[in-house]
């Protein structure tokens, strides 16, 4: 009958993607270790899909969830899926790391003579972020247990712990401090007698051979003719000799005395 009608169907379109949020950045620090990444600022939405991704993995838990934790440094990407359109977002955030324990080293410390009564322990690679602590199981500290140098008046292992209060990472050093307080030998040996024949006669005194050693002869009531400063040094009055023997090398010293004798009673002659 040449009859027409019409009608009208309306076709809604749902593309709108879904809110992606991978947070702030984040930093690793020896002190923090972990960090958590929270999607949309930790607002998730249980209609929506997680899923994160990085480059060298480093999850802590499932990456398929809306907050995760890391141990990792790296760049984390995120993405949200909804499934009711199956639209997605992405979004990204950066996690770097300061974990570098400080850089610090201990120079050879100075050997304890009888001459060097103390020896100071110094740290290199000094930082006003860095805290000290010196320590030890048989020396002793004079002072400075607590600073970049310490200052030690015994032998002994010593352990420096320093840790960077920017990141907490920390690192441990030692140093020994050796003491050379060898006393050197001292022997005066047997005074001579002095004799109407007899005007002048060496001492016999003797020190360690071979070693860096001074000899020094001295005396009060009695008299050095010559040599002095050798282990048998000539006199010609009777007296208390005293010899002073001194280690070069460190300083310490030994004493050692003698007496001289004298014999000049003239004989009877009638």
């Amino acid at each position: 009958n040449g009859c027409t009608a019409t009608t009208t169907i309306s076709i809604l379109e749902d593309i709108s993607a879904p809110p992606a949020d991978a947070g702030p950045a984040g930093l690793l620090t020896c002190a923090n270790p972990i960090f958590s990444l929270s999607a949309n600022s930790g607002q998730a939405d249980t209609t929506l899909l997680y899923f994160w991704q990085t480059p060298n993995g480093g999850f802590s838990g499932n990456p398929d969830s809306a907050v995760v934790t890391t141990l990792q440094a790296g760049t984390y990407t995120l993405t949200v899926v909804n499934p009711q359109n199956g639209c997605s977002a992405t979004d990204s955030t950066l996690v770097s790391a300061n974990q570098v324990p400080p850089a610090v080293n201990i120079p050879t410390p100075g050997i304890l003579t009888c001459l060097q009564t103390t020896s100071t322990l110094n740290s290199s690679g000094g930082n006003p972020n860095f805290i000290y602590q010196w320590s030890t199981t048989n020396g002793q500290f004079v002072s400075g247990q607590n600073n970049a140098s310490a200052l030690v008046d015994a032998p002994g292992n010593y352990n420096l712990l320093v840790t960077d209060t920017i990141n907490g990472c920390t690192r441990t050093r030692s140093a020994i401090v050796l003491q050379d307080i060898a006393i050197p030998q001292a022997n005066a040996g047997p005074g001579p007698t002095l004799t109407c024949n007899i005007i002048q006669a060496p001492l016999q005194g003797t020190v360690d051979p071979g070693a860096n050693i001074s000899a020094l002869w001295t005396t009060t009531n009695g008299n050095i003719v010559s040599g002095a400063n050798t282990p048998a040094p000539v006199i010609n009055q009777p007296g208390l000799y005293q010899l002073l023997v001194t280690n070069m090398s460190n300083g310490c010293t030994n004493t050692a005395s003698t007496v001289v004798l004298q014999n000049i009673i003239a004989p009877t002659a009638n």
